[in-house]
């Protein structure tokens, strides 16, 4: 057998090897920018609902205190918290703009608790809707940027992603 035989046949194999490994490339990027796409749809409903809590919260301590909205209140106190430690699982303390937003949610938080001090004339619900719109200001950007992400998604990403899992 001389040289080109040999080839001739390593050839479609060589082939056939690069065309699986592309493959399972692409089949692993695909999954990934999939699980981009739900952490982003995810995280924006979660943040939502952590807005509409705090208006909810905002409008009973703003309308008054009767005596069933306390409960209410404590209630609505409650689900802000919870919410808030979701959206604070779903950002890296390592990445600027989520570290911004990070803060941004604490600052909310200060600033709802002391709105149940405050008279309805307090400049803090003021500040609670200065806030609220930059929370939203940044997650926009950061959603968009993880949108950018998840569409341009190449090989170089796949060179970076941990395969397997190693405790």
């Amino acid at each position: 057998m001389d040289y080109r035989t040999v080839l001739t046949a390593l050839v479609p194999i060589g082939v056939a090897i690069v065309g699986g490994i592309m493959a399972i490339l692409g089949i692993k990027g695909n999954i990934i920018s999939t699980a981009r796409i739900k952490w982003i749809q995810d995280f924006r409903f979660s943040l939502c609902d952590y807005i509409e809590l705090v208006e909810r919260f905002q409008s009973i301590i703003l309308l008054g205190r009767p005596e069933s909205d306390i409960y209410e209140a404590i209630r609505l106190s409650d689900s802000i918290r919870k919410n808030k430690n979701q959206i604070m699982l779903y950002l890296n303390w390592d990445e600027d703009k989520h570290e911004s937003l990070l803060r941004k949610l604490d600052q909310l938080e200060t600033q709802v608790t002391a709105m149940v001090k405050a008279t309805n004339e307090d400049p803090v619900h003021d500040d609670i809707e200065v806030t609220k719109n930059e929370i939203i200001i940044k997650t926009q950007s950061i959603l968009k940027e993880a949108w950018e992400d998840a569409k341009s998604f190449n090989v170089k990403d796949l060179l970076r992603f941990k395969w397997g899992y190693k405790p």
